[in-house]
């Protein structure tokens, strides 16, 4: 029998697959802690690695089997640092240093040979101070600031010291505080100073951290470069020459120029040259502005640059030497002789040079009749105006040093029908032998801190033919200074030593029979109680050629008003001929006047021109002698001080006819060298004028003036009903003047 058996069919639900389910992360089988659990680098922390073990397991004999989780070995290390290996049994502890950054971790070995890593929880304190600003200023704040982060340490309490001024900071927990503290003023300049501090953290409870004691430097910069801008006085219608220098050292000028009616850029020289208006009141302030760059050889100084106001008096001042050029102008390589005379009593020159622009110049040679300089024209020279620059070194009655300098206008003629004269060779000097006679003069082995004294060795004649004795003095200029020795020698010759004799030491040399004609080194050297003095003369050799005669002009008084009259006393240098005749004017605006033969010598009486404002002019004169081909005649130029004249208005035709008088003195040199040459031509005509039948020249010592009527003068109007005609009116307009010397030596 089949039996049959059934069921009733299920529902069947449809469960849903199942999500992900969360497990959670299994607790590591050992555990590490920091000591403490923040702290600043370089620091030594402890950190301990502990285990949790694991699961007792039954051993089948009864007792507990061994613990596969037991710790047996750990490593301990930072971010990119070396692993510290753990003690081989516990306590497992290490000690390490905290780096600059990076995290703490662990790493645990355990009996079954697994292994576990993990995070040790700590901080790494980073703790900046900064000195603001890094370079201060004696006098100024400094600003010390303390900042905290990493952690959750705060700043306790800190300080910082500088040069012995300490300042402090509240005790208010604060991730970041400040402390202000004054530089002193006496803070010495251009160098590093340290700046110390301390600080001391604490954790949010307020229990101590960490304290750290250290130093930060700061630059304490040189003080400011200090420059001079000269000079502080200018006189009207002169070239004013701005000098720049820098009076600190280790800074030197790179550019440099001012701003005066357009922008006028220094030379090589770091000068620069504008002219004052010749109608420039005296008394008035002129504003220039300068500007430079400079760069600097100072630990941690940049290049930088300067700028400023130049303030410069208008003055009229008496010269204070007298300058004299002959001839007043030449030729490319032609030479020129400058005689050079103190204007004021108190004044002695102890030394004098000259140049034109871009030439090195010359130095002067002092005789017994004078002060000379012998230059030459550059060889490439331009025709035209130009400037012949002197200087002179000075001492007054005091020995005080009193130094000057200034210019002439000077005219540079165009190809010369005659060679010019040959510019003499230059030998270098050599030194003075040591030892010269069986008794040398010992030269001084010690110095002093008095300044050193100025000597002037004289020569006597002032050029000599080889062969011929020349006479050399040397004097002491410096109060209180007594010569005890000197010698000299020419170049290349035994030095000889002085004889004293009535206080004077002189030495007799010879010039050499072989020297060429020429400048020859003449070199002498003096002993003294209070230091030695020594120098070098270019001493003139003459040759076969006849001897150029030297001629003056000496003027009293050096400087006059507009309308005074100025004494004019030609004179003849070096036992040169006789003057026959001669005449002086100023240019331009003067008046030609004749000299006089007097037992004084030749005398003109020259009268400046009413008009004539405040600085330097320029006396043209001109002399005649028997030469040996007849009457000849030699020129030059010397300047004259004009002062201020009276304080009264002027009118703008007046101030218009003082500006065309002045653009000659040197503001616009072509006036004056134009002027100079038909007053000039008038000098030559008059005298090259020979005694005949018509010679209307006046006896000596007569003189014809003009006398005015008495009462009004007469004037008779002609054609008064002429019918009324058009007026032209002609403006001159000028540029402004100009002069630019490319370069000067230094």
């Amino acid at each position: 029998m089949v039996v049959l058996l059934g069921c009733a069919p299920a529902a069947v639900t449809q469960r849903e697959p199942a999500g992900p389910v969360a497990v959670a992360p299994r607790a590591p089988h050992s555990d590490a802690r920091a000591t403490p659990d923040q702290a600043l680098p370089g620091r030594s922390i402890t950190v301990t690695v502990s285990g949790r073990g694991g699961i007792d397991v039954a051993d089948p004999d009864g007792g507990k089997a061994a613990d596969p989780w037991e710790l047996t070995g750990c490593v301990v290390y930072f971010d990119g640092q070396d692993k510290e290996k753990c003690p081989d049994k516990a306590p497992f502890t290490v000690e390490l240093e905290v780096p600059e950054r990076g995290e703490l971790h662990w790493e645990a070995f355990y009996e079954n040979h697994e292994s576990e890593t993990d995070v040790v929880p700590f901080a790494v304190l980073r703790l900046e101070v900064t000195a603001d600003p890094e370079v201060v200023t004696p006098g100024q704040p400094l600003d010390v600031t303390f900042s905290i982060s990493g952690g959750d340490a705060r700043i306790g309490t800190c300080w910082a010291t500088i040069a012995k001024v300490t300042g402090g900071c509240d005790k208010e927990p604060a991730t970041s505080k400040a402390i202000r503290v004054v530089v002193p003023e006496d803070l010495p300049r251009g160098e590093e100073r340290t700046v110390t501090w301390f600080v001391t953290l604490e954790g949010p409870d307020g229990q101590p951290i960490d304290q750290k004691r250290s130093s930060l430097t700061v630059w304490v910069p040189f003080p400011p470069p200090a420059f001079d801008v000269s000079p502080s006085t200018a006189q009207p219608g002169l070239p004013l020459v701005v000098t720049f220098r820098s009076g600190t050292t280790g800074v030197d000028i790179d550019t440099c120029g001012i701003t005066y009616h357009g922008e006028a850029p220094c030379s090589a020289a770091h000068t620069a040259m504008v002219m004052v208006p010749p109608d420039a009141p005296v008394g008035s302030v002129l504003s220039i502005p300068w500007t430079l760059t400079y760069r600097s050889a100072r630990p941690h100084e940049e290049p930088g640059d300067d700028g400023g106001t130049l303030t410069v008096e208008v003055v009229a001042i008496p010269v204070r030497f007298t300058v004299t050029s002959q001839p007043g102008s030449g030729y490319p390589g032609q030479e020129v002789t400058l005689t050079i005379e103190p204007a004021e009593p108190d004044l002695t020159i102890v030394g004098c040079l000259a140049f034109f622009p871009n030439d090195d110049g010359d130095k002067g040679q002092a005789t017994e009749e004078r002060w000379l300089i012998r230059t030459h024209v550059p060889e490439g020279a331009s025709p035209g105006a130009t400037l012949l620059r002197w200087g002179v070194a000075a001492v007054n009655k005091a020995g005080k040093p009193a130094p000057d300098n200034g210019d002439l206008p000077f005219e540079v003629l165009a190809s010369p029908t005659s060679p010019p004269t040959p510019r003499p060779s230059r030998e270098t000097p050599t030194p003075l032998p040591t030892t010269t006679t069986d008794a040398p003069i010992p030269l001084p082995t010690t110095t002093t801190d008095a300044p050193a004294p100025e000597f002037v060795a004289r020569t006597s004649p002032e050029a000599a033919r080889p062969g011929r004795p020349v006479r050399l003095t040397v004097t002491a200029v410096t109060p209180a200074t007594t010569i005890t020795g000197c010698r000299a020698g020419f170049g290349g010759t035994r030095a000889q030593p002085c004889d004293v004799n009535g206080g004077r030491w002189t030495a007799t040399l010879t010039v050499p029979d072989d020297a060429d004609p020429g400048d020859l080194p003449l070199l002498w050297d003096v002993d003294s109680a209070t230091g030695p003095g020594q120098g070098t003369i270019a001493y003139r050799v003459l040759g076969g050629d006849p001897v150029v005669p030297q001629f003056g002009a000496a003027v009293e008084p050096a400087s006059v008003r507009p309308g005074e009259h100025v004494r004019v006393t030609h004179r003849s240098y070096a036992g040169g001929p006789a003057i026959t005749g001669c005449n002086a004017g100023i240019a331009p605006g003067g008046v030609l006047a004749a000299c006089t033969s007097t037992a004084e010598g030749w005398i003109t009486d020259v009268v400046v021109p009413d008009r004539a404002p405040p600085g330097t002019a320029t006396l043209l004169w001109q002399v005649s002698y028997a030469g040996d081909a007849g009457t000849a005649t030699a020129d030059g130029r010397t300047s004259i001080g004009v002062l201020a004249g009276d304080d009264e208005p002027r009118s703008w035709w007046q101030k218009a006819l003082g500006v065309a008088w002045r653009v000659g003195a040197v503001a616009a040199f072509g006036v004056v060298l134009i002027g100079g040459r038909a007053l000039l031509r008038r000098l030559s005509d008059r005298l090259r004028r020979t005694p005949g039948g018509d010679d209307t020249r006046l006896p000596d010592g007569v003189a014809v003036l003009a006398v005015p009527p008495a009462g009004p003068v007469p004037v008779a109007l002609a054609d008064p009903d002429t019918a009324p005609r058009r007026l032209i009116r002609l403006i001159v307009r000028r540029p402004p003047p100009a002069v630019r010397t490319p370069e000067e030596p230094p």
